[in-house]
């Protein structure tokens, strides 16, 4: 587990609504594979990135399922 993720999971153990349990393996998904991307797709994805710290409620659509996509 690279130290990016560790914090990241850290970060959203932290949150109310078990948000680590249901978004850990998307976030595992993203750290793997964000390296081996182009940088346009990079760029697209760190802003759905940024949003899963953001309280659900707050959300302007359900960024994990796109970030499942």
């Amino acid at each position: 587990m690279s130290k990016a993720l560790a914090l990241d999971l850290k970060k959203l153990k932290a949150r109310a609504f078990d948000r680590a349990e249901w978004a850990g393996e998307v976030l595992c998904r993203y750290h793997s594979v964000i390296l081996n991307l182009d940088e346009g797709i990079v760029q697209l994805l760190r802003g759905l990135y940024h949003w899963m710290f953001v309280p659900p409620t707050l959300w302007p659509f359900n960024v994990q399922d796109v970030l499942e996509d």
